[in-house]
């Protein structure tokens, strides 16, 4: 027995992408420092009946001084993505679908074009580290509208 989703991405498009490779850096493994990286999470949505949504994604990783990494990368991407939701779920289950899901979805894509287009560089592919979505919400950093 298969069970219908609740939840669709319909498309996504990449709103800008920067990255800067550290020509000083020969090895991404022998950096020892600590490498930031901020995420920013807006949900968007017409009116509260409405199936159809927004989610945007803004991440930054590395640091930059005077448009020169300080890391092995520094990276900016801005992505949004639509998603529409399938049959009628509940409130919580639709606050759920749209704050912890749809991100989720989409930071999986943001995870995969960055492993892609870093995986050419002389560093080597760069992996970003996986976020939990659940403490994202409980600390309230995402923005609604």
């Amino acid at each position: 027995m298969t069970m219908q989703t609740q939840l669709n991405i319909t498309e996504y498009f990449i709103k800008d992408l920067s990255l800067k490779v550290n020509q000083d850096i020969d090895n991404k493994t022998a950096y020892k420092g600590k490498i930031p990286i901020n995420l920013a999470l807006e949900i968007k949505e017409k009116n509260a009946s409405d199936k159809v949504f927004m989610v945007t994604i803004e991440l930054t990783y590395g640091e930059i001084k005077k448009k020169i990494p300080v890391t092995p990368f520094y990276l900016y991407f801005s992505i949004d993505g639509f998603f529409t939701l399938v049959g009628d779920p509940d409130k919580n289950e639709k606050k759920n679908l749209m704050h912890l899901n749809a991100p989720s979805i989409l930071y999986g894509i943001v995870r995969g074009i960055i492993g892609h287009i870093t995986s050419n560089t002389k560093l080597g592919k760069l992996i970003i580290p996986a976020v939990n979505f659940v403490e994202i919400l409980k600390r309230g950093k995402v923005k609604n509208k």
